[in-house]
């Protein structure tokens, strides 16, 4: 070993003195230089005799060594020591390194295929077959020796060019040949070699001469095939990686390593840093598995003088993707012909722009549009900040917007042409800042469908179609004006909007060089180009290497060489991040920082660890793991470029977190000062103290508190790291608000939501975690405060992001539920801008609260929480909400049918109404005033039903504990209460909107297309009603029997009556009106709305309220009335929206089982008020359209309450009389609508017994007609109910019998009886008793009205005088033929009904034994309807003085009618008492009897018939031979027992269903003969009558009709 140091120790002294003592530096070099080329001559002829290795062969490798590391670069000018060299001592080297293997002496191809080639770089695909030579391979320091040698020629021969063949072949023996386990000592020499800057510059100085990266590439395939872990030097091959990068670091340091000729052709090859990439780089061979996609850098060229070796490596490349089928080959020219047909897009599916003549077309608008913006552009280029830019943009878009509205007011004012297309602010700025990109970028970088993304943004409220932005983008794209220069505040704007240039914010970025000064980037910048030429070019192979440990988990329980690869592959990975950093590539260090933080920060490891021993806790971190933390957390702003380091910089600021947690436990979060003072560890004496050298935790380094060298990091240390970390992380999150661009801040909180949703949503409950889970939105909030100094667009797209995320994690059931309200407050707080017109931005702010109100996950905490905090916003800034108010009005809505954890919560969102009502700005009001419409009215009804106001469970508990003197309020009253409260804000609302109708403004666009939908569904022909009521029943006039009912030819037929009536509708003050303003008629839209919702609300509203409500119903429509609105508007009022809710109220009321006292009292207040507003609407426009029309409805609504069950008849009745009061002033198209309505009201009130009618046969059988009938018991009607049976089916003789009995037992409990059931073909039809009394109680009220209409105006006739005992004033001659005609027919059907009642005594029967009164019978009606026709008729024969009056004929047919009718009753009569008296007859009876059906008991009414047979098959089915049980009495029949015993005791015999029958056709009969005599006009009326008065005097020989037939003979005697 001393012998090779003194040789070489002579031998560099020998030539160093030499060269040291030339003095002519011609002659004396040059015999220094034939000294020299004749001992290295002589070195390798020993080299060339050696066979083996020994000591010799060691000795002469070193001197050689020596001897060439003692020459200088001027040796090469002597041409015989260059020629030794290349020609001898290269070849003897590569003869060394070059042994073929005796096991595989012949390569194997790798492909077989005839069309692939095998002449791969050997040592690539065919490596590890070579050995090195016998002479090297026993000796290491022969190998050393050797592979110094080649070190010390790259340094000669890398200045000579045409030595670039010798060192390639060189090198391709040195490192590729060897097998990898013999490659030690060549990775060391790459080690040395690529960790020295002077051996990376020999290594440029050959590249750029020979066009080629060959050498280093070599280099680095030699690293890439010895990092394989199953070998040795895989340890080393790190090592020699991580000092290539630390050489490069120093390299790209300084400028002293390149000569002056080498920085030029640098700089003429690569004119900017982007241009110095290798080929490779921008288009990789392959992706390692481990690593995410990225997108490949584009690429100028810049290579384009490679020579035939760079070349052919590159075909091998080609050839090596063709083969493994990894990339595709594409012919040449496609990328373009693809861009061309790529420009346009998805719209070239759209026909071009053609001219239009509509000015508000969208092609108009989209075209005026880019014209408007073209013409501002110079003026937006002068403006200094991005954020004037940004305000004038804005103003730009809310004036066009303001001129698009007042067009398409002024369309609908004139043209009634109601607005398709809607535009709004927001989109509108949108749209602007996306086609200033579009001028600047031009089309090939912003396509149609990026253009479009960007406006139509999801979240964002935009109002802007597809159609329109496709016209917009053409134009713009044509439009030459629309171009941006280069440089200004306006280029920064869309700079920062677009991103394509991956920079920070512009503002924060000028700020930055500012502070950074100007740096000596240039002055290092050849030095930077080669090293970024060098490592793009090696990037997948340094890949490769690092990937191998960086990324093993749990290293901590690794084998120590294990151990040892990781932390060298760490720091590697560090240093290639540093330099990636330096040269441009950040776009690249995606998987770096995924490696640093998958080795460094296993949160996973860290939480399992907590629960060990204090003493293992310490070494849980090293310090190439905070390096590693804090190398991601200083440059985490590399993410710009690759955005998929964000989701690793959040990742590794959440292992920072739970590591303070870890260390320190809670105590970090209460003592802020251990995140802000490096010296946190030091006593507080101490740390109270002033010091001049105090410098923030944050501008530490961790390298300057954590020593290098020691196994473990002391707990000083670790205290200190963490501290500069956190201030760090602190740092990272308050300024990525403020200095990102929008895509690149949009990307971070991307990955920040996608984290917090990991942590709060996905994580299971059982995973352990040392930190809080909501620690993320915290730092978000941080964030979001950071937005106010930023351009609007970028907090309308970024709140887009973070919304839906706050939303989810609000609306969910987690505890974090309040931190994210808490980040919605401030946000409110922070974000909320003084809107200008037609934006929509607050809106956008607040529609997340709404979302979360409504949504049912939300707990009760949380709602109170945010109704709170948007009280608080609307008290400190109601002026500046604008369209906030619409979300914040629809989640105010939310509190009335949602449970809340304070009852004071609805107080709180009145005083926000309330607080709303002062505001006086006409946009925002005519925007949200539908909102606060449906809020109020939602507040309004009554919430029970949902549950929402009650007390929580900890206010029961302290009532509970409270003394008893205070009772606790029920939720009863406080739901009203607060219903009042509510009640009380309407007449203020309705000033306010009728301020707005007095004053101008641009009105909602959204009011007047519902004005014009009201419109429209009002002049669209109504639906009736078809008066087919029941299936089962026909219409009432097939009930007319053409012989009762007295037609005249010239009457229409009776089948008209069931046809609906139209009445057209009035006019509307906006109709065809050329002088009504748009804001007038937006106005008369809210105060339409109001009206509608609060006569909705009046159904579900409290029923304290109500009246209150009925009443301010009543003073909202008087006021619209004589308001600037006009009657008009009030009649539509009651039209379209009152009385359509009272309908559906009427049906409500009527359809619940168990009434609602007070809702039953406050529905008949309502229809009153109903009422009294349509009488007094009449009274004052008496021929008014809308007034008929208002008559027709308001009878309509008392026919719907005559449909209904129990007491609502009686209402209908109530309205259709006051209706009539107003006939003085009825026109003849309103006693039209009368007549038609009395019709309808008819057939309603006979339904219930028309159902039981059509069941059964006339003649009294006992079986039904195709049905079935039973009753679910027998239980009979008491109290006042029965009292009404009695007027209604008892003749006055009947009641007077029965005077004596009490009605009164039961009171109210037993009003509604027994049900009737009707099966008929499978159909199930219920009829109640009571309901049924109630209806034909409700006929006959309807029977006086019909004779009040129908009497003479001179004196009521004697035998009208108990039905309508005075008239004021008689109709009949107002009345039209038409209309009396009417009215006769509903007499007639009244009159028929009831002789359909007398037809049908097993009916008759049924509804006797229901009722409890004998002889059920409707002659009272029959005799009155008949009374009333006689009588008007014969006022109208006296009206009509002509000879042959068509009522004389009427009357004659009638009494015809009845004196057959009455023939026919009186000859049964005496048929049956005949039989009777002979024994032959037997009236029949019926009873009741239990029976089955579908499982359920009822009964049937049957008669003797049906009761013998069913008894007779009971006997038949008797077992014989057992004894029948012991009954007490016999059994019997009863039919069998005579008429006394079942008829009712103390029933005079004459009143009997025989004898009504014969006194009611008599009373009817009388009629007739009774008017006569008292008629003047006697002598001429005698003629038309005397036939039918003879007719009736054969009839019957009834002694009343005779005496009658005397006096009318006395007064025939007299004339």
């Amino acid at each position: 070993m001393s012998s090779r140091a003194a040789i070489s120790q002579s031998i560099s002294s020998y030539c160093s003195n030499r060269y040291a003592a030339v003095v002519d530096e011609v002659q004396d070099n040059i015999a220094v230089y034939l000294d020299a080329t004749s001992i290295l001559e002589g070195y390798v002829g020993l080299l060339d005799q050696m066979k083996t290795t020994n000591e010799q062969s060691v000795v002469v490798l070193d001197a050689t060594h020596a001897l060439l590391s003692s020459q200088p670069l001027s040796v090469l000018s002597h041409t015989p020591f260059l020629n030794l060299l290349w020609e001898k001592l290269c070849p003897l080297l590569i003869k060394l390194l070059g042994v073929p293997d005796k096991i595989s002496s012949t390569p194997t191809p790798v492909s077989t295929s005839a069309s692939d080639s095998t002449d791969e770089p050997v040592g690539q695909g065919q490596m590890a077959r070579f050995t090195l030579s016998p002479a090297v391979l026993a000796s290491p320091e022969a190998s050393r020796a050797l592979y110094l040698i080649v070190d010390q020629l790259l340094r000669l021969l890398c200045a000579v060019s045409s030595m670039h063949s010798v060192l390639e072949a060189l090198f391709h023996k040195a490192f590729l040949f060897p097998k990898i386990e013999q490659r030690t000592e060549a990775i060391k020499v790459i080690r040395k070699l690529l960790g020295d800057p002077r051996r990376l510059a020999d290594l440029v100085r050959v590249s750029l001469s020979a066009r080629s990266l060959s050498l280093w590439r070599m280099l680095i395939v030699c690293l890439v095939e010895s990092s394989s872990p199953q070998f040795d030097v895989c340890i080393e091959s790190i090592r020699a990686t991580q000092s290539m990068l630390e050489g490069l670091l120093e390299f790209i340091e300084s400028d002293s390593f390149l000569p002056s000729e080498s920085k030029e052709t640098l700089l003429a090859l690569f004119p900017t840093l982007e241009e110095a990439t290798a080929e490779s780089f921008a288009n990789p061979i392959r992706r390692m598995t481990t690593m995410e996609s990225r997108d490949s850098v584009e690429t100028t060229g810049g290579n384009e003088a490679d020579e035939e070796g760079e070349e052919d490596y590159s075909d091998t490349l080609r050839r090596l993707e063709k083969k493994f089928g990894i990339v595709k080959e594409e012919e040449e020219g496609e990328e373009g012909e693809e861009g061309k047909r790529s420009l346009r897009g998805s719209i070239d599916d759209e026909p071009p722009p053609t001219p239009s003549s509509d000015p508000i077309s969208e092609k108009a608008t989209a075209r005026r549009f880019v014209t408007c913006l073209s013409q501002r552009i110079q003026d937006w280029e002068k403006l200094r900040s991005t954020v004037q830019v940004d305000a004038a943009i804005i103003d730009f878009a809310s004036g066009y917007y303001q001129e698009f509205s007042l067009a398409h007011s002024e369309n609908f004012r004139t043209k009634s042409k109601v607005q398709q297309e809607f535009l709004n602010t927001d989109a509108l700025y949108l749209t602007a800042l996306s086609c200033l990109s579009l001028g600047f970028r031009g089309a090939h970088r912003v396509s149609w469908g990026l253009f479009k993304s960007k406006v139509l943004v999801p979240g964002c409220l935009v109002y802007a179609s597809e159609t329109w932005l496709s016209e917009v983008y053409l134009s713009a794209m044509n439009n030459e004006e629309v171009r941006v220069k280069e440089e200004g505040a306006l280029t920064d704007l869309i700079r920062d909007y677009d991103g394509f240039d991956n920079r920070k914010l512009s503002d924060f970025d000028r700020l930055e060089r500012i502070r950074e000064g100007p740096g000596d980037s240039a002055k290092s910048l050849p030095e930077r180009l080669a090293a970024r030429w060098f490592i793009t070019a090696s990037w997948e192979g340094i890949s490769k290497i690092l990937s191998t440990f960086v990324s093993v988990k749990e290293r901590k329980k690794t084998r120590p060489k294990v151990q040892e690869a990781v932390v060298y592959a760490i720091r590697a990975t560090q240093k290639l991040a540093n330099l990636a950093l330096a040269l441009g590539l950040g776009s690249r260090c995606g998987w770096i920082f995924e490696r640093l933080v998958e080795s460094s920060c296993d949160v996973d490891e860290l939480r399992k660890t907590a629960s060990a021993e204090e003493a293992k806790r310490i070494n849980l971190v090293d310090r190439d793991d905070l390096l590693s933390i804090q190398l991601v957390l200083d440059n985490a702003f590399v993410a710009i470029h690759a955005p998929e380091c964000w989701k690793q910089v959040i990742r590794c600021t959440e292992y920072v977190w739970e590591l303070e947690k870890y260390i320190y436990g809670a105590l970090c979060y209460q003592e802020k000062s251990s995140r802000s003072l490096l010296g946190s560890w030091r006593k507080e004496n101490a740390r109270e103290k002033a010091r001049e050298d105090w410098e923030p935790a944050v501008e530490k380094d961790v390298e300057s508190v954590v020593r290098e060298g020691r196994e473990s990091v002391t707990k000083d240390e670790i205290n200190k790291a963490i501290c500069i970390l956190i201030a760090k992380t602190d740092r990272l999150y308050s300024s990525v608000g403020s200095c990102l661009s929008l895509p690149s801040l949009h990307s971070f909180l991307h990955s920040l939501i996608l984290s917090s949703e990991n942590r709060l949503l996905l994580t299971s409950t059982k995973s352990p975690s040392l930190t809080p889970p909501d620690s993320l939105l915290a730092r978000l909030s941080l964030i979001l405060s950071h937005f106010t100094g930023r351009p609007l667009v970028h907090q309308m797209l970024l709140w887009a992001t973070v919304a839906a995320h706050l939303i989810q994690i609000a609306s969910s059931s987690v505890d974090e539920s309040r931190t994210a309200g808490n980040v919605l407050s401030e946000a409110v707080a922070s974000l909320v801008i003084s809107e200008s017109a037609g934006q929509s931005f607050n809106q956008m702010i607040l529609a997340p609260f709404q979302t979360i109100m409504c949504r049912e996950e939300c707990q009760p905490e949380t709602r109170t929480q945010l109704i709170l905090a948007l009280a608080e916003s609307v008290k400190e800034r109601s002026d500046r909400l604008g369209s906030g108010w619409k979300p914040l009005f629809g989640a105010l809505k939310a509190v009335r049918s949602l449970q809340l954890e304070e009852d004071r919560v609805p107080w709180t969102v009145l005083d926000v109404i309330a607080t709303y009502l002062r505001l006086t700005k006409c946009s925002v009001l005519s925007s949200s005033l539908p909102d606060c419409l449906a809020c109020v009215s939602h507040f309004l009804q009554s919430s029970l039903l949902h549950g929402s106001i009650l007390p929580s469970k900890q206010k029961d508990e302290e009532n509970k504990t409270e003394s008893g003197e205070e009772e606790k309020k029920s939720p009863i009253d406080l739901d009203t209460q607060v219903s009042e409260a509510t009640l009380n804000l309407i007449r203020p609302l309705f000033t306010v909107i009728l301020n707005l109708y007095r004053t101008p403004h641009i009105p909602n666009q959204s009011l007047l297309h519902r004005l014009e939908l009201r419109t429209r569904a009002l002049s669209a022909p109504k639906e009736f009603d078809s008066l087919h009521l029941s299936q089962s029943v026909p219409p009432l006039s097939t009930l007319l029997d053409p012989l009762t009912s007295t037609r005249l030819p010239q009457d229409p037929p009776s089948s008209t009556l069931d046809r609906p009536l139209e009445v057209p509708v009035g006019d509307l003050p906006w109709m065809n009106n050329p002088d009504a303003q748009a804001h007038e008629m937006a106005s008369c839209e809210l105060v339409l709305s109001l009206v509608e919702q609060l006569c909705g609300a009046l159904i579900t509203a409290p029923s304290t309220v109500q009246p209150t409500m009925i009443e301010t119903i009543e003073y909202l429509i008087t006021t619209v009335r004589t308001s600037e609105c006009g009657p008009s508007v009030a009649a539509y009022c009651v039209h379209s929206l009152l009385l359509p809710h009272i309908t559906a109220w009427t049906k409500r009321v009527g359809g619940k089982k168990s009434s609602d006292r007070g809702g039953t009292t406050n529905h008949k207040h309502a229809v009153g008020t109903a009422t009294a507003i349509v009488v007094d609407s009449i009274a004052l426009s008496p021929e008014g359209t809308w007034e008929t029309r208002l008559l027709a409805d308001m009878l309509e609504v008392a026919r719907v309450c005559l449909e209904q069950p129990g007491d609502l008849s009686r209402v209908g009745v109530a309205s259709i009389r006051h209706l009539i009061t107003l006939a003085p002033s009825f026109t003849q198209s309103q006693w039209r609508v009368v007549t038609k309505s009395l019709w309808d009201a008819w057939a309603v009130t006979l339904l219930p017994l028309r159902k039981l009618l059509c069941h059964y046969l006339e003649g009294g059988g006992e079986s039904s007609e195709g049905g079935e009938i039973f009753t679910d018991g027998k239980s009979c009607l008491s109290g006042r109910a029965r009292m009404l049976a009695k007027q209604v089916f008892l003749v006055d003789e009947q009641r007077e019998e029965l005077n004596g009995e009490d009605d009164s037992e039961e009171g109210e409990k037993s009003e509604e009886g027994a049900t009737v059931i009707v099966v008929r073909e499978g159909l199930r039809e219920t009829i109640g008793v009571g309901d049924l009394v109630r209806s034909l109680l409700a006929h006959q009220m309807l029977i006086q009205q019909v004779a009040l209409l129908l009497s003479s105006a001179h004196s009521v006739p004697d035998g009208l005088r108990k039905i309508i005992p005075t008239v004021t004033e008689g109709y009949l001659e107002r009345l039209s033929d038409d209309s009396r005609w009417t009215l006769f027919q509903c007499l007639d059907a009244s009159i028929q009904t009831s002789l359909d009642l007398d037809s049908r005594p097993s009916l008759s029967s049924l509804l006797s034994r229901l009722l409890s009164v004998p002889n059920a019978n409707l002659h009272k009606q029959k005799v009155s309807a008949t009374a009333i026709k006689m009588h008007s008729l014969f006022s109208l024969a006296e009206m009509d003085e002509s000879e042959e009056s068509p009522h004389l004929w009427r009357i004659a047919r009638m009494e015809e009618y009845l004196v057959r009718e009455l023939d026919r009753v009186e000859k049964e009569t005496a048929r049956e008492k005949i039989s009777a008296y002979a024994r032959q007859h037997r009236e029949q009876k019926f009873e009741f009897m239990l029976v089955e059906e579908d499982g359920e008991k009822l009964y049937s009414l049957v008669g003797e018939k049906q009761i013998s047979s069913t008894l007779s098959e009971y006997k038949n089915h008797r077992p014989v031979g057992v004894p029948s049980a012991r009954v007490n009495g016999n059994r019997q029949n009863p039919f069998t027992s005579t008429t006394d015993e079942n008829g009712r005791k103390g029933l005079n015999e004459r009143l009997n269903p025989s004898s009504l029958r014969l006194g009611s056709l008599r009373d009817s009969s009388l009629i007739i003969i009774d008017r006569l005599i008292s008629s003047p006009h006697f002598g001429r009326y005698l003629p038309y009558l005397l036939p039918s008065i003879k007719s009736c005097v054969r009839a019957s020989p009834d002694l009343e009709i005779r005496q009658k037939f005397i006096s009318l003979v006395d007064k025939i005697v007299e004339k």
